[in-house]
């Protein structure tokens, strides 16, 4: 019997569409199918690719890596006002758990990085608070073999000041 390439390429990419995701075994059935370019042969082929197609388990979806997507620099925390930040993440698997790697919160205003990602407390009035505080956020993802990502943030905490604007004084003459 002669062999057919037509029959080949189709066979090998039926092999393909029905789950066959070996190349050798692609190749296996083009060329079974081109050996037997008769309706029967081609069905015979078919059959058994289905049926290794069928029994192929496909593999689960490989995760988009974990990444922190929120900004370095989170928004400031003023005295006496309560501070609420929810850190964002992408890829993985959710749920995240959230922790801080290193760096200190402020401690008068009990601060605290919960699990589920938000930030939070209020800083002390008095300004013992004040300054700037580095911090490495971590996320680690639920998959059987976690993965962890890390980013530097930098939380400033301190007095808020009204933003005022300095008006000329005029002075009055007298008459």
């Amino acid at each position: 019997m002669p062999f057919s390439p037509l029959a080949f390429a189709v066979m090998t990419k039926l092999a393909d569409d029905v789950g066959v995701t070996d190349p050798s075994r692609q190749t296996f059935y083009g060329i079974l199918g081109a050996a037997l370019p008769s309706p029967v042969g081609i069905g015979i082929a078919m059959a058994l690719a289905n049926q290794e197609g069928e029994s192929t388990p496909t593999p689960p979806p490989v995760p988009k890596a974990l990444t922190i997507n929120s900004p370095q620099q989170l928004p400031p925390a003023a005295d006496g006002v309560a501070y609420n930040y929810t850190f964002q993440a992408t890829g993985g698997v959710a749920p995240y758990t959230w922790s801080l790697g290193s760096g200190s919160l402020p401690t008068s205003g009990n601060f605290s990085l919960a699990a589920n990602g938000i930030l939070g407390g209020t800083a002390d009035k008095g300004g013992a608070d004040d300054g700037s505080y580095p911090l490495v956020i971590q996320v680690t993802d639920s998959a059987k073999n976690p993965a962890t990502a890390a980013q530097l943030f930098l939380l400033k905490v301190g007095a808020s000041a009204p933003n005022l604007t300095a008006t000329p004084k005029h002075r009055r003459r007298r008459p």
